[in-house]
């Protein structure tokens, strides 16, 4: 089973520019693995930004969910890096939070959560992480 650390630890090796540098205890990562694709893109995209010259660099601080969709913290106030995580976050409520499938957001028992038909009934419990 993949742990949080290991996620997070692979996020850092892939998009070093991403990150400061932050040892992973530092970082947090709070949903699930199907919004990997979609950290994954912003960890890219922001890497990207960062090599550019003329602007302080972004770095990413945590990633949660939050009312069913993805949240994203970063370093700094850059209008481009703001885009890019509001690119993500709305990309994330037509991504199931389990399995990375096409999903919506359902509003079911007082949670919201973005889940594909086959996880709809699906509760996302402490052991997922």
């Amino acid at each position: 089973m993949t742990t949080q650390v290991d996620l997070i630890g692979d996020l850092q090796k892939r998009y070093p520019d991403a990150f400061n540098g932050q040892h992973t205890s530092m970082f947090t990562f709070d949903c699930g693995e199907g919004w990997l694709d979609v950290v994954g893109t912003l960890c890219f995209l922001l890497a990207e930004a960062n090599r550019r010259e003329g602007k302080a660099p972004t770095f990413l601080l945590s990633v949660t969910e939050k009312f069913g969709t993805l949240r994203v913290m970063v370093s700094s106030r850059e209008p481009e890096a703001r885009q890019l995580i509001a690119f993500a976050e709305h990309h994330s409520t037509r991504v199931c939070e389990i399995c990375g499938a096409k999903a919506r957001l359902l509003y079911s028992d007082g949670w919201q959560r973005t889940r594909c038909d086959a996880h709809s009934l699906t509760v996302r419990t402490t052991e997922d992480d």
